[in-house]
């Protein structure tokens, strides 16, 4: 997120431009600045703001399962409200990244808490 450092828009942007394909060649060469962030233009921002979309999206979608999930049973209830608990505070954790200018500490558990969100998704599937 050192692309974009502010929140939700990025230099009044919502949306990715056309710059978004350019993020994904992979035959382009990264440069690393003296702090060891990787430096880069308007196509990392663009990642950012497609991440910041799926990721709202996909917070909506979980809390949809897990709401469902609550309401279903006693056996069910207790993995729903784990899972909701955990999108929204992964979500906090994702704003935090930005707004602190991604501690790595930030970092790190914010991709630490999408595989415990994961788990939790997959206990809700084989039940």
């Amino acid at each position: 997120s050192t692309a974009l450092s502010r929140s939700p828009h990025c230099d009044g942007m919502w949306l990715p431009g056309a710059d978004l394909w350019a993020a994904f060649d992979l035959s382009r060469s990264l440069g690393i600045n003296s702090e060891g962030f990787v430096t880069g233009g308007a196509e990392r921002a663009a990642i950012h703001m497609l991440h910041r979309i799926v990721a709202l999206l996909t917070m909506a979608a979980v809390l949809a399962v897990g709401i469902q999930a609550m309401r279903t049973g006693r056996m069910l209830r207790p993995v729903g409200i784990f899972v909701c608990l955990v999108v929204v505070i992964e979500f906090l954790i994702g704003v935090t990244a930005v707004q602190s200018n991604v501690a790595i500490g930030v970092a790190v558990s914010h991709n630490w808490l999408a595989g415990v969100l994961l788990l939790g998704l997959l206990k809700l599937r084989a039940a």
